[in-house]
């Protein structure tokens, strides 16, 4: 994913929130700020088992390539459980937004 430097980016990722898992960021690199967080919407059906989107948006602070890594857990759950999925990207930050 190419990015620009100073501007908003989102990553989106379907949570499980009637088998309680959603995705959390793991440690986010020095050079990116995680700006906000959502998790709303889904269909409108109200099926149990529903996924509903989680959006991440995120900033880059300065140019260069980095890597975000998600991991979808239970948060109530010990930091040594494996998480159900992770999901990992690619992001090549350039110029400057203006």
């Amino acid at each position: 994913m190419d990015v620009i430097v100073g501007a908003d980016f989102d990553v989106t990722l379907p949570d499980q929130p009637g088998a309680g898992y959603r995705w959390v960021p793991d440690a986010v690199p020095a050079t990116v700020e995680l700006v906000a967080e959502d998790a709303s919407g889904g269909d409108g059906s109200g099926r149990v088992g529903e996924a509903v989107p989680r959006t991440f948006v995120f900033r880059a602070l300065e140019p260069g390539t980095f890597r975000l890594s998600f991991r979808l857990v239970r948060p109530w759950e010990s930091a040594s459980t494996a998480p159900a999925q992770t999901h990992e990207l690619e992001v090549v930050a350039v110029g400057a937004a203006t």
